[in-house]
């Protein structure tokens, strides 16, 4: 019998302090491998999907924050679909002074 499931991951990376939060900063993410394994014969299908990426200060750990809110979707008679690496791309605007 088919099932479906689905499972939101999140995923933090800590860096060492930049200089993300003393300026403007444009962060994407990106799903580095994946893998998707049947065990059974029928039709079967799996989806990825970031869903959000965030760079922010962490006060507690004193670094910078890359995170990633991931979803993983698999339907079929026995499916196992994986999400096995992430991409960060973070773009960090310069700010002159005024005057």
């Amino acid at each position: 019998m088919p099932s479906a499931s689905t499972l939101l991951i999140v995923a933090s990376l800590y860096v060492l302090p930049l200089i993300i939060l003393k300026s403007s900063a444009i962060v994407t993410a990106s799903i580095a491998r994946t893998q998707m394994v049947n065990t059974a014969p029928g039709a079967f299908s799996g989806t990825w999907d970031i869903i959000d990426v965030d760079a922010d200060w962490d006060d507690e750990s004193e670094q910078d924050e890359l995170r990633t809110e991931a979803q993983v979707s698999c339907s079929g008679s026995n499916p196992s679909v994986s999400i096995n690496g992430f991409g960060f791309h973070v773009t960090i605007l310069a700010a002159l002074p005024s005057g």
